[in-house]
């Protein structure tokens, strides 16, 4: 049961940062992104280290594989908007 929610838990994660970096790059709303980086610029981040590790612990199997790798997407898409926010600042 415990591994089922840490799955939940790495999908939740996962949502948190790809819907608002989805909404910027279509340029319909800016303001769930802007809300997100007002933490801090490496906020996103950290939620997407945190869903990786929670996939880990999660369920075993090819769903486990899937939340590590979209988890790891998010991951380096953030990694490289804060790349181009610093190139270009």
């Amino acid at each position: 049961m415990l591994r089922n929610f840490l799955s939940f838990m790495s999908v939740f994660l996962f949502l948190l940062t790809i819907i608002p970096l989805a909404l910027s790059s279509i340029h319909w709303l800016d303001a769930p992104l802007a809300y997100l980086l007002s933490y801090s610029i490496y906020f996103p981040c950290v939620i997407g280290a945190a869903g990786i590790v929670l996939a880990a612990l999660g369920m075993k199997g090819e769903l486990q594989f899937y939340l590590i790798l979209a988890n790891s997407l998010s991951l380096g898409l953030y990694l490289i908007n804060i790349f181009l926010l610093a190139v270009t600042a």
